[in-house]
Parts: structure tokens; C-alpha cells; sequence
């Protein structure tokens, strides 16, 4: 237990504070204090996040220190806690209670943008401040943020201790004011945007500024959806993103904090904090987010509803000549005031009529219809009076439920001679589209008249599909005589095996080697039984693992006798390549019959003849 300890200044770390035990308590090195406050020679002098606490905890009992105020305001714990889980941040806590070691690989700092800081850092303004105020000068927390290169009461770009002068000891805790740099020059920071955004980070060490939800991996992501950078209905608008976020952030500002994007590269950080989390963000990287929001917020308020434009709405009526099309259709805006979302009401000039809105807790675009209109009327009318379809039918052309149908059923039903006329007149128009084109078939006759075809189409199918239209003669597909085809591939195989065996008789001649050759591997494997005569041709002069050890025997001996060599048990097994392992009794007897001389030497008998 300890009977003595110092006065925690205002933001000061917990490494200043055991560093400024160590001067005045006189300890006699780094692991006699290690020794006294933590039990263990072996505990690291730690800047940012130490362990070891909880028995610190302990021998400070007198003092009525607590572990949870010690890790609140004199580590840097708070400043990653925001974006961890819950149960990630438990196993830090818990790592930092006890001797653990794994504390910046669990969190991702060894393999985040901004390792551990070794080197403590401080503010020359804020040390001339401490020693006016006669106290003795100590480390800021919000100075050993990684992410944070200023002071950002003064605005001053931070100084790290003197190297030059300091051996750096992992076990040893540095007392600022003896290692200060005396004749370092002052640089003054420029970028007003870059000291907001360390204002931001710092309010991250009082727990302010935490809005992110750890536990849902695409909160980003549902975030962005409100803000509207959606394209179609649940499809995020990543090139409306990019530029957004270069709107409000230039390359400069980000490349301080090692946050450049690029839209081409794939595995640029701002696509992946969108994405499903696999892997943990910079907490500097989540405060460009927060504020990327607040810019999109206040963005997006600044619009009048009236303003946007731009935007086209189609006819969803499927009975209306310019169905999925914005030419003829227009809409009004307006906040609803029970649901407070915005509402589009857009209406076509065939009467249909419906709303156009975006609901937040389905992340996806609502359509309601309101009215369906004279044309739709008429269509259903004249569906019901042929009465050749049914109900279900009639709605899935219609584009409606069927339960519609047969609220509508109750309408009088009356024929449409109208409707008789004009489609009548769109049939002839079609017919003298066709003998103005009498080498086009369907395909190309539907692309020139597009409109005049889904009309016909919908209206009257059969008589659409029963006009004689062009049709091509197919083109005859050559078709490969494989008699011919597997006698070329034979004298290939021949060619290439010759080949082989010049450049290297040694070599092993297999089936593969000759195919991979000629450049036959996949057709011959595809279409083995069509080549009957390669297939027995391979099949022959294929060599076995066992053929081809006894071919390098006696290949080799030919060369050493050419060579005048002494032959010699050991000297031809190493000449002809063979391990001992693959020796059995035939290949021991052959090469003691060489080396006797009993065994007949003759390069034709091992090569094979198809």
C-alpha cells in the first residue's frame, strides 16, 4: 500500500501522474515502481490505455481512488468506448483491470491508421502556463490523442519529448519537465476547419457526441437513407455520396487525418463504414461522419419543397398509353402533418392519381393510389363485358388486386364502340407498318413503333401474334467432321512428342505434357470418345513413374560411358536423379547390372512405339 500521492491536475493522464510519483517519491528505478504500484515487474509504461488497474486500485485504497474515475479521466478509454460494442468494451475493461496485454489488438490500434503514441506530447504554451501558475508541468490527455496533431486551446501544432535526449525504457514513465525540447520552434495551425473537427474529437473523452449505435452494423448506412443519397428505392447513391462529402471536406483536411477517398479504388474506408462493419473505424473517421451528417441535414433543410426539380414521376397506370413514362404527368409536394414526412402527389392526364413518399423504419419509397381514373375505368368495363378472362387475370392487367375488381364490379357495365374504333384504326396503322417493312420481323417492327405495339399488345394479343410477319432463315451451324479432326490432332501429338524427346530424352512423355503442347488439353478432354486414335495413341506411349526411373538409369549410364565416366552405384543414382525411397528390387537389380556390366545398355528399347 501506498502512503503517499500525488494531486490529479485537470485532464492530465495517468501516465503524468505515476511519472510525477516517480520524481518526488524518488523511486529506485522503473521496476521498483512497477513493483510498488501494480505487484508486477513486468507491466509497460502505457500512454493511452494501461492495465493493471485494478491492483493499482488497491494499493491507493487510503486515497479513495475508483477504478471507473481513473478510467474516465485519466486514460483513453472513454475516447474509444463510444464505437465499440458493448461487449468489446467489457474485454478492454476487463483488460485494463488485470495484466493483460492485448488491450490495442483487441480494440484495432495495431492495425488502425493511427498507431499507439510512444512518444508523449505536449503543448510549449500550455507547460509556460503550468509553470506561471506554479504548478509543475504535466501531459493533457487530449494531447495524446492519436488523431489530434494541435493544441486546441492554443492552436499550435504539438511537440513530442526530445528523442535525442531520452532512451526510451518500455517499463520507464517520463517526467515532462525533464525532457523538454528548449529551442523548438512554434508552428501555428491555419485551417479553422481542422481545429473544429479536434474540438469534436475531444468532446469524445467527456462522452459527448455519441450517437452511434455499436450494435446495429448498418447504422451508417440507414442514417444516409433519411438524408435522402438513395438511388431507386433501397440502392445507395455512392457517386452522390463522394460528392457530397467533397463538398464539405477538401483533400488537404482529410490527408491530416489519413481519411483521403478515392471513388475507383474499392476498398476506400468511406464505402466500407456504409457497408455491413467487419472491422473497426478511427474514432476521427466517425467524427467526419457525424459532422458529414450535420452538413446533409442542414442541407437538405435549406430546399424548399417547391424548388427540387429535376425529378420525373411516371404514369403507373398500365392501361395508359404512356405507362412508366413522365411526359405527361405532373406533382405537387407537401409535408403531411400527422406522419410528418413529405408527400408527392403526382397525377397523369388519363385521370390517374397517387402518392409518392419515403417511410424511415422500412428504409424504402411507399405508392398509394388514390384514384385510378376514366381511363382505367373504361379498360375494366370492357374487360368485364367480353368476359373472357378472369377476375385475377383482369387485375394483374390492370395493375390492381382483385379484391379491387370486384369493388368496381358494381359500376354498370356498359360496351365501349369507342374503344372498337380506335383500336381498329391502330390495327390498320400496324398492317401498313408491316408491308412498309416487309424484311423486318416482329422484333424490329415492335422497336420502330414501340407505343403502337404495347397498345396492341395489351389490347389485343392474338391478333398481334397472328399477322404474318418476316422470318429469317436460320444460318446452318458448321458442323466439324471429327474423323478428319482427330487425325490433324494425331500428327500433332506425333510432332510434339518428337519434339520433347529431342530436346530432353530424359523427359518424362505423358498424355497431359503432349496435350498441354499442341494446345488440345480441353477438346480432347470434352470430346475423348470422338478421338478414338488419339486416345489410343496417348494411351501407348504414356509413361509410367516406374518406366520412366528405369529409362533415366540407362539413359544416364549411356551418357557416362560416352563421357568415359566411372560408373559407379552411387555416381548413377545421383546422375539419373533417383531417391532412395523410390528404389524397389528391379530398379536395385538394373543398376547393379549396369555397374557389373551384365545389363544390356540400348536407347531404343526405352522409348516407346505407338
Amino acid at each position: 500500500m501506498l502512503y503517499y500521492w500525488p494531486q490529479t491536475y485537470p485532464d492530465e493522464i495517468l501516465y503524468s501522474v505515476i511519472a510525477r510519483y516517480l520524481k518526488i517519491s524518488g523511486s529506485r528505478g522503473p521496476k521498483h515502481l512497477m513493483m510498488n504500484l501494480f505487484d508486477r515487474k513486468t507491466i509497460s509504461a502505457t500512454l493511452d490505455l494501461p492495465s493493471g488497474l485494478k491492483h493499482l486500485i488497491h494499493n491507493l485504497e487510503m486515497f479513495d481512488k475508483d477504478v471507473e474515475m481513473i478510467l474516465a479521466d485519466n486514460t483513453l478509454f472513454p475516447y474509444y468506448q463510444s464505437f465499440l460494442t458493448p461487449t468489446k468494451a467489457e474485454k478492454v475493461r476487463h483488460s485494463m483491470l488485470s495484466k493483460s496485454g492485448d488491450i490495442h489488438t483487441l480494440i484495432g490500434i495495431n492495425a488502425g491508421i493511427f498507431p499507439a503514441g510512444k512518444s508523449p506530447r505536449y503543448c510549449p504554451l500550455c507547460v509556460k502556463e503550468d509553470k506561471s501558475e506554479n504548478i509543475s508541468p504535466y501531459l493533457r490527455r487530449t494531447h495524446q490523442i492519436p488523431s489530434i496533431q494541435i493544441c486546441t486551446q492554443h492552436n499550435i501544432y504539438l511537440l513530442e519529448l526530445n528523442k535525442s535526449r531520452v532512451h526510451f525504457n518500455k517499463h520507464e514513465f517520463l517526467f515532462l519537465e525533464d525532457h523538454l525540447d528548449q529551442f523548438s520552434l512554434i508552428e501555428q495551425n491555419e485551417s479553422t476547419e481542422y481545429l473544429k473537427i479536434c474540438k469534436d474529437i475531444e468532446k469524445l473523452l467527456k462522452g459527448k457526441q455519441n450517437t452511434f449505435d455499436a450494435d446495429d452494423s448498418f447504422f451508417y448506412r440507414k442514417e444516409l437513407f433519411k438524408l435522402g443519397l438513395v438511388k431507386n428505392t433501397n440502392q445507395l447513391d455512392i457517386q452522390g455520396l463522394y460528392e457530397s462529402f467533397n463538398e464539405l471536406y477538401d483533400n488537404a483536411l482529410l490527408a491530416k487525418f489519413k481519411s483521403s477517398v478515392n471513388l475507383v479504388n474499392p476498398s476506400c474506408w468511406l464505402k466500407g463504414i456504409f457497408r455491413k462493419h467487419r472491422k473497426g473505424f478511427d474514432p476521427s473517421r466517425h467524427i467526419l461522419i457525424h459532422n458529414f451528417f450535420k452538413y446533409l441535414e442542414t442541407k437538405n433543410g435549406s430546399l424548399e419543397i417547391n424548388e427540387i426539380e429535376n425529378i420525373n414521376y411516371p404514369c403507373l397506370n398500365k392501361v395508359c398509353e404512356h405507362y412508366n413514362q413522365s411526359i405527361q404527368t405532373t406533382f405537387s409536394r407537401h409535408i403531411d402533418n400527422k406522419s410528418k414526412r413529405q408527400i408527392t402527389v403526382v397525377e397523369c392526364n388519363c385521370g390517374h392519381k397517387y402518392t409518392y413518399s419515403y417511410i424511415a423504419s422500412k428504409h424504402n419509397y411507399f405508392v398509394r393510389i388514390k384514384e385510378y381514373g376514366p381511363v382505367w375505368h373504361s379498360k375494366l368495363n370492357q374487360l368485364l363485358v367480353e368476359k373472357t378472362m378472369s377476375i385475377r387475370a383482369i387485375a394483374r392487367m390492370l395493375g390492381c388486386d382483385s379484391k379491387t375488381v370486384n369493388r368496381f364490379k358494381s359500376i354498370v357495365v356498359i360496351g365501349n364502340s369507342e374503344h372498337e374504333i380506335v383500336l381498329k384504326k391502330k390495327q390498320e396503322i400496324w398492317q401498313q407498318h408491316i408491308r412498309k417493312n416487309p424484311k423486318s420481323g416482329i422484333t424490329e417492327l415492335r422497336k420502330k413503333k414501340p407505343t403502337l405495339f404495347a397498345f396492341l399488345y395489351r389490347n389485343c394479343k392474338e391478333w398481334l401474334q397472328k399477322q404474318q410477319y418476316y422470318k429469317s432463315q436460320p444460318t446452318s451451324k458448321l458442323r466439324i467432321n471429327w474423323k478428319v479432326r482427330d487425325l490433324e490432332i494425331l500428327e500433332e501429338l506425333k510432332i510434339a512428342r518428337s519434339n520433347a524427346l529431342k530436346e530432353n530424352p530424359k523427359k518424362r512423355i505423358t498424355k497431359s505434357l503432349l496435350l498441354i503442347m499442341v494446345k488440345k488439353e480441353k477438346m480432347f478432354y470434352n470430346n475423348q470418345k470422338k478421338l478414338e486414335n488419339c486416345e489410343e495413341y496417348l494411351s501407348k506411349i504414356h509413361e509410367s513413374k516406374y518406366f520412366h526411373r528405369k529409362k533415366r538409369l540407362v539413359l544416364s549410364a549411356l551418357e557416362m560411358k560416352d563421357e568415359k565416366t566411372q560408373i559407379t552405384y552411387w555416381t548413377l543414382l545421383r546422375k539419373a536423379g533417383i531417391r532412395k525411397e523410390y528404389l524397389n528390387y528391379e530398379l536395385i537389380q538394373i543398376a547393379k547390372g549396369i555397374v557389373n556390366g551384365t545389363f544390356e545398355l540400348s536407347r531404343q528399347s526405352f522409348i516407346k512405339t505407338a
